[in-house]
């Protein structure tokens, strides 16, 4: 038994290191899915699941249907959609992880074996992760492919013999980042590396282009098979209408209020400071461990922010912070580099565990100390304000100091970049909970009258606007509370009704209706409840009434 633990499996990984990481894997999925609830109120998310849960051929989202499919998958896998998005989002998140520490495992050529389990941290250190537990964002299927193609990149590069169907892989890969978000077209410099080194020989590196090309070509094949039998039309994803529809709706006259950030502001404003200077640090102390085969694998968040940059001129969206969840992968897979090149190994996982113990300490010790109400300071901004601040001054004092006493800068950079990264991290239950509690309002008067709402095929719902203006509940818009609707009772909604005037209800005699209870005091509203057939029903736990029609 031993001896098939310390077996290779590919590469310099195990049989025993995969079989701890599957079981891992697993136990985290288990625990999160139970803690985490569907948080999909973004008009994007909400929109992609129902199309999933009611297949239709929409050309605005011509080239969102990889994550389409996935959901639909999902959604056959488990017994309702509730359960699928949550199921879907544990398996990205769970998998993204995994896929980022066998992505730094073999990038790493000295084979450290602290380097993966760093990589794994750096990533799940980011707490934004956190922030959207349980929604099924597009971004999350971006980022798995992402990790995949460079996987498969990295397994390509350290085998002796260069496969043409790791090409075909790459292609198809390369179709399914394409058909998730217009932003995977920043992995195309992958293929074309994978493909430059596929031989010496140009006529060769031209076969290999032309493998991933069959790849690519034979993942959109697959994906208008699943027009055909999900939207009754194989041809969908190559009518000049789906293009022009896709193009009017990214490209809509009407604009939001630009940022004054940049996406490196963006960035750097939250726990992903510490991966990009350790992503730098990692290219800047390197010597011979990553060739440019290894460093374009680096270029993969500068060309996202590129991308970003390019589109958000024309763009007919606000600026989000969940567009850059890719890059958390990619630096948390390239920044652990920085910890792999050293010589003794042994060496600084006693400084990364002495400054593990030292971040601790200020977090649960220094910390609460210096909370001072009279000066409006909290453990939250006490951790995002002062200590990063003085923390960062330390690293790049480090950094400027020249070798001294024969230490290092290596030595020097680590503890103060592990507190860094540890004190984000340290916060992230917070964001899940925070996330999870926000879910749990979001739908509460679904979950409290539930038994209530026998939810027929056709219903038609009625929801007053100011359940979302001051219970942030149900849904921002008609379209949100039809979707979320759709999606919470498992049925086909026929009319929504989403007004500011109450007395709106009775006009097209709604099944269902949620209200405020002081919208329904400040009116002579009940009776003509009560006169057409309505009963009224009420709950201490919320301020939301259902209008039911007997």
């Amino acid at each position: 038994m031993a001896s098939f633990l310390k077996k290779r499996v590919f590469g310099n990984l195990f049989w025993g290191e995969l079989l701890l990481l599957s079981l891992g894997a697993i136990v985290a999925g288990v625990w999160a899915y139970g803690q985490a609830e569907f948080n999909g109120n973004e008009f994007d998310t909400l929109l992609y699941l129902n199309v999933a849960m009611f297949p239709r051929a929409a050309g605005a989202i011509l080239n969102r249907y990889a994550h389409v499919y996935l959901q639909k998958l999902f959604l056959f896998l488990f017994p309702d959609p509730i359960s699928a998005v949550k199921g879907l989002w544990v398996f990205e998140f769970v998998a993204t992880a995994v896929l980022v520490y066998l992505c730094a495992k073999l990038l790493n050529t000295k084979n450290k074996a602290s380097t993966p389990i760093l990589a794994l941290f750096l990533f799940l250190a980011q707490r934004k992760l956190y922030a959207t537990a349980g929604a099924p964002l597009i971004e999350f299927t971006l980022v798995l492919f992402l990790c995949l193609g460079v996987f498969i990149y990295l397994l390509y590069l350290n085998s002796p013999k260069r496969s043409p169907w790791s090409l075909f892989a790459l292609g198809l890969v390369q179709l399914l980042l394409f058909k998730t978000k217009e932003s995977g077209l920043i992995f195309a410099p992958i293929v074309l590396a994978a493909a430059y080194v596929y031989s010496d020989a140009w006529r060769q590196r031209v076969t290999g282009l032309l493998w991933a090309a069959a790849g690519f070509v034979a993942g959109w094949a697959t994906l208008m098979l699943l027009d055909a039998w999900l939207l009754g039309d194989a041809v969908f994803s190559l009518r000049p209408d789906s293009w022009r529809e896709l193009i009017r709706f990214n490209l809509t006259i009407v604009y939001p209020e630009r940022s004054p950030l940049s996406w490196y502001d963006v960035m750097l404003a939250t726990a992903l400071a510490s991966p990009i200077l350790l992503s730098i640090l990692a290219l800047w102390d390197d010597k011979t461990q990553h060739d440019w085969t290894r460093r374009v694998i680096w270029l993969l968040p500068i060309l996202l922010v590129l991308f970003l940059s390019v589109t958000a001129y024309r763009a007919a969206f606000p600026q989000n912070f969940r567009y850059v969840y890719p890059s958390f992968a990619l630096f948390a897979i390239t920044g652990a580099q920085f910890f792999g090149g050293g010589r003794n190994e042994a060496r600084y996982l006693k400084l990364i565990l002495v400054s593990l113990i030292v971040g601790l300490t200020l977090y649960y010790l220094v910390v609460p100390a210096m909370i001072n109400e009279a000066l409006r300071w909290t453990q939250a901004t006490l951790v995002s304000n002062i200590l990063p601040s003085f923390l960062m001054s330390f690293v790049l004092l480090a950094l400027l100091i020249p070798k001294m006493f024969g230490v290092s800068r290596r030595l020097l950079v680590v503890p103060p970049l592990v507190v860094l990264i540890l004190l984000p991290a340290l916060h992230a239950p917070v964001e899940f909970a925070t996330a999870r509690g926000y879910a749990e309002n979001f739908y509460a008067p679904y979950a409290i009258f539930g038994s209530r709402i026998t939810a027929p095929k056709d219903a038609s719902i009625f929801v007053t606007q100011g359940v979302y203006r001051e219970y942030a509940m149900l849904g921002r818009d008609s379209g949100s509370v039809e979707n979320y609707f759709e999606a919470y009772f498992d049925t086909h909604v026929g009319q929504v009704g989403y007004s500011d005037n109450i007395e709106d209800f009775l006009l097209a005699a709604y099944d269902y209706g949620f209200v405020l209870r002081s919208e329904v005091e400040a009116s002579s509203f009940e009776d003509d409840l009560l006169l057409g057939g309505y009963s009224i029903y009420e709950d201490a736990r919320t301020e939301v009434l259902l209008l039911s029609r007997e």
